[in-house]
């Protein structure tokens, strides 16, 4: 990817990448559902992007035990699907993919949603 920055925080990885993004790609990016609760012998899930086309993004992955099993990206709607590992430990753990645009946000940010994973 030309003009590209890599920045890791704590395992999220982010890309940066110098670009236009439609002018109508709203500040938040919604995900439906906005979770998914698991077994704690892991599995599948999935959930939509909710965009207007025209709007690019990636999906992020912030835990370890979370992999993006379908294509991590796409330009307007579309529909990522997930596994979870089993949770080795006693008692329940979270996870978050987050939804990233192409291009920063008013506030400076690219992280534009997130999709919430709680297993039991």
């Amino acid at each position: 990817m030309k003009n590209a920055q890599r920045l890791v925080i704590t395992g999220l990885f982010l890309l940066a990448a110098a670009g236009a993004q439609a002018a109508n790609c709203p500040f938040t990016y919604y995900t439906g559902p906005g979770s998914t609760t698991m077994a704690a012998n892991g599995g599948y899930g999935q959930f939509t992007v909710q965009v207007p086309a025209g709007c690019a993004w990636t999906a992020l992955p912030f835990n370890p035990w979370i992999r993006i099993t379908s294509r991590n990206a796409g330009n307007g709607p579309g529909v990522i699907t997930f596994a979870a590992a089993a949770n080795p430990a006693r008692g329940g753990r979270a996870g978050d993919i987050f939804i990233q645009a192409t291009s920063p946000g008013p506030s400076g940010s690219n992280i534009r949603g997130r999709h919430h994973i709680l297993q039991r």
